[in-house]
């Protein structure tokens, strides 16, 4: 059991109703919103860079270790404890794996979201299998981050269910 009282292990999903009461309101109405896996270091550092690239983009983040990331994690069937995907929500449309990734890459700064541009006209099956390679491997490449992710002070209002 978690400190929440969910059992990570439980395949009863909670709705998005539920999953959005756990964490407060966020204070751009409609913000998207990254759910990611604060324990690798592959999505850590992906994170320090959108933090960086974004500029002033409207994109909120959340750890999958708290209750509204571990709560959404579940209605979208990505397993909170190993976690295979990045979960990525725009405009209530929810997006994972390659499509969390390319969906994002739209808010970076250019030239990167050029750059995803480009390689959302690669075949999908070719992308489908680059992601589950590099999810497979992530933490075999990338170091943990020493006691989870730690939220910059600078961007913390950009984070949410913390």
């Amino acid at each position: 059991m978690t400190e929440n009282g969910v059992d990570p292990d439980q395949e009863d999903a909670l709705d998005l109703e539920e999953a959005a009461d756990l964490a407060p309101r966020d204070p751009v109405e409609g913000a998207p919103i990254l759910i990611f896996d604060d324990q690798c270091g592959l999505c850590a550092r992906i994170v320090q860079a959108l933090l960086q690239k974004t500029g002033e983009a409207p994109v909120r983040f959340c750890l999958i270790s708290q209750p509204m990331g571990q709560a959404v994690s579940r209605v979208h069937k990505v397993r909170p404890r190993n976690p295979d995907s990045l979960i990525f929500i725009e405009d209530g449309a929810t997006y994972t794996h390659v499509d969390a990734v390319l969906r994002l890459a739209a808010y970076l700064d250019p030239p990167w979201n050029e750059r995803a541009d480009l390689a959302a006209k690669l075949p999908a099956k070719l992308l489908n299998w680059a992601h589950g390679q590099i999810a497979q491997r992530r933490h075999h490449w990338f170091d943990r981050p020493e006691g989870g992710f730690q939220i910059p002070a600078k961007y913390e209002d950009r984070f949410i269910g913390v």
